[in-house]
């Protein structure tokens, strides 16, 4: 049921808010003053028709929107609104057409009106009407107000239903006269079997039968292949008896197999310490050799150490020499100064060895 309904910018209305009541509302007044433009507001919300722009309002501003606000029970309030612009020529122009319901909102429709919206109104022919319409059934002949009533029930689906399943039941009946056909022959052909029910005892049986045989059968196999595994085992034992008579010498042969891995090892061991021996006795001879060869080397650095003491010695006999015809210093005059010093000038030798040597030149001179 409509609860109110609102036209803004719509041919003769400005801004037209309507409240309805429950029950029937009737919109009366004189002619040309809009009554008629409040139906065309529904039809316009309800179908987006007529396109265009010819329903926006001659008094509003050269560009505005066409608002229609229609609130029902049980739906949010629905608003369709058009973007017009008038042109210099004073002719109008549709920018674009936008539905809103509650949050939804849809934009950009042309001839179409979104299908919630549609699904929200539910506004047939059968509850909105034209101006100049004939009154709702009242001079409708019988077949069209059938027609009419069938479309609001629904008949005309019941009148389908029915069809499609009369349709089944004659084909139900079709494959059941073809079935008692059938049970007929099974019936003379089942005939020709009297009797035989009794045998289905008797046949269960021998299955149970069949089933314990074939229990019976898979052991009888495996005790088969006991035993010839038995057989097997007792051929073999056969075999090695012979060999078990000379168990006891066996073990004598290991025995004394062990003995002599005994004493070949004994017989390594003492090879090893002869050797050892003969090594540790080569190696005292090399010590010994080692020790002669380290007096050597300690006579042969003494040696070298006088040798080098006598280079010395006459290096410096050289000097002295050569400082007397040099610079007319006698030899006794050096060793005087030789003797009053620490350290050799010359060599930086210590003070034990230049006395040494100071009292082999003295020697040299006397």
């Amino acid at each position: 049921m409509f609860e109110s309904l609102r036209a803004k910018n719509y041919q003769s209305h400005r801004d037209t808010f309507l409240e309805f009541v429950k029950g029937v509302n009737v919109i009366f007044g004189v002619s040309l003053h809009g009554k008629t433009a409040l139906a065309r507001a529904i039809y316009l919300l309800a179908n987006n028709r007529p396109l265009g722009a010819k329903s926006y309002s001659n008094f509003a501003a050269d560009e505005g929107k066409t608002e229609i606000e229609l609130k029902a029970s049980g739906i949010p309030l629905i608003i369709m609104e058009r973007t017009v612009q008038r042109k210099a020529d004073k002719s109008k122009k549709l920018i674009d057409t936008t539905y809103k319901m509650g949050d939804l909102e849809f934009s950009s429709v042309e001839k179409s009106v979104p299908d919630q919206i549609k699904a929200a109104l539910n506004l047939t022919e059968l509850n909105i009407q034209k101006q100049f319409d004939t009154p709702f059934m009242i001079f409708a002949s019988p077949g069209e107000v059938a027609r009419t009533i069938n479309r609001v029930t629904k008949l005309d689906q019941v009148d389908e239903w029915v069809s499609d399943y009369k349709k089944k039941i004659n084909k139900a009946k079709n494959e059941v006269e073809v079935w008692e056909a059938d049970l007929k022959q099974y019936e003379i052909e089942l005939a020709k079997y009297k009797g035989f029910e009794t045998l289905e005892t008797e046949f269960e049986q021998l299955q149970g039968a069949c089933a314990e045989l074939d229990i019976l059968q898979r052991e009888f196999d495996s005790l088969d292949k006991l035993l010839a595994k038995m057989e097997n085992i007792q051929d073999n034992l056969a075999k090695i008896k012979p060999a078990l008579s000379i168990e006891e010498d066996i073990k004598k042969i290991a025995e004394l197999e062990i003995e002599i891995t005994s004493t070949q090892r004994q017989l390594t061991l003492t090879q090893k310490a002869k050797a050892i021996d003969e090594k540790i006795k080569g190696m005292q001879s090399i010590v010994s050799d080692l020790q002669e060869l380290e007096k050597i080397l300690e006579a042969e650095a003494e040696v070298n150490l006088l040798k080098s003491y006598i280079g010395r010695i006459e290096y410096i006999n050289k000097l002295i020499d050569n400082s007397n015809a040099e610079y007319n210093i006698s030899k006794e005059a050096y060793l005087k100064m030789l003797k009053g010093t620490k350290t050799c000038p010359i060599f930086s030798l210590p003070c034990p060895v230049v006395k040494e040597m100071t009292e082999k030149v003295e020697k040299g001179l006397q």
